[in-house]
């Protein structure tokens, strides 16, 4: 089994569909992953030629599970698409696969509930921290739409 694989094992499932691993860092004191989101367009979008790709938003760090006594922080970046014709720049909202009828997987709802009950943090800021819809966890732009 290929370490990348094994990594993959440990992180919230369908991760591996919407990004690729770009880096993997493990120090002292925690372990750090590198993911860029895969591209890939809506299919209406996909048959818009004037949709080009524009490079990735910045990175931004979410603290997973711990593993083996070390913490896990993921640095996600998504992609950013360009409307050569409407001159808009904007990223799809993120959407694990469905489990068990959730749009996110049970551990990651778990930890998005322990990360409102343990910040002074609104719904609203963590779910636009994690890039999520605070409502539904859905977006109405979304690959594959």
């Amino acid at each position: 089994m290929k370490t990348a694989d094994a990594i993959w094992m440990c992180l919230p499932e369908g991760m591996d569909e919407l990004f690729e691993m770009v880096r993997f860092e493990r120090t002292e004191q925690s372990y750090d992953i590198w993911l860029d989101e895969k591209k890939k367009l809506s299919d209406e979008d996909y048959r818009n030629p004037n949709i080009v790709a524009r490079g990735y938003t910045d990175y931004v760090t979410i603290q997973d599970y711990p593993m083996r006594g070390r913490p896990v922080f993921l640095h996600m970046r998504k992609n950013k698409w360009w409307d050569k014709q409407t001159n808009e720049i904007f990223s799809y909202n993120l959407e694990l696969p469905n489990e068990e009828g959730t749009r996110l997987s049970a551990e990651f709802v778990a930890f998005l509930k322990m990360k409102v009950e343990t910040t002074a943090l609104s719904i609203k800021q963590i779910a636009q921290m994690y890039c999520v819809n605070g409502k539904h966890f859905g977006s109405s732009r979304k690959p594959g739409a």
